[in-house]
């Protein structure tokens, strides 16, 4: 993403957290240290880190599902 694009730039990012029970093998989840070391080691600084909370249904019983969503600006 940083060769594709120019200083100021925004990224909006949307991913499933580590807070999400484990032994789901189709969700592969991020942490806060990761998205923070990967994004901050590639010239990226994030304006704002939220984690959200989505409940719905999945193969007939109601889950929830915690998300990462992400702001950064390239430098």
């Amino acid at each position: 993403m940083h060769r594709a694009t120019r200083p100021d730039a925004n990224l909006l990012l949307s991913c499933f957290s580590e807070a999400n029970p484990v032994g789901k093998e189709w969700r592969p989840s991020v942490s806060e240290a990761t998205l923070r070391g990967v994004l901050g080691g590639a010239g990226w600084d994030i304006a704002s880190l939220e984690p959200a909370t989505v409940g719905g249904e999945l193969d007939g019983a109601q889950v929830e599902m915690a998300f990462w969503y992400l702001r950064a600006q390239r430098r």
